[in-house]
């Protein structure tokens, strides 16, 4: 198989295997290995949700559409700083069993 780069990504797959100590074609093939599993794990875990769970998720997905038309946003820093309190919360229960309140980080609310 044959693919087609960009002068851009050519250049960026010359330089940066080098800092790796491997050779281009093996980053390709280690980043469309690591990236197929990823896509095969995703498609298991969408196929085992319930009837309910896509309905969740597809309402979830409208609210967070409707609510960009609305022009209810949050900015990148907030998403950040939202995200460092899930991580550092899904932390303390995964190594200490306890979980501190979620501080009105409710999924259900976040205007993405």
């Amino acid at each position: 198989m044959e693919v087609r780069l960009s002068p851009e990504l050519e250049a960026s797959l010359t330089h940066c295997p080098a800092q790796q100590g491997c050779t281009a074609d093996e980053l390709v093939q280690e980043v469309l290995a690591r990236y197929l599993a990823d896509e095969a794990r995703l498609s298991e875990i969408v196929e085992s949700w319930t009837d309910e769970e896509r309905r969740d998720a597809n309402s979830h997905i409208e609210e967070g559409l409707l609510q960009t038309e609305r022009g209810e946003l949050i900015d990148a820093s907030q998403v950040r700083r939202e995200i460092q309190h899930l991580k550092s919360d899904w932390r303390r229960e995964c190594f200490t069993g306890t979980r501190r309140d979620q501080e009105n980080l409710d999924l259900t609310e976040w205007h993405i």
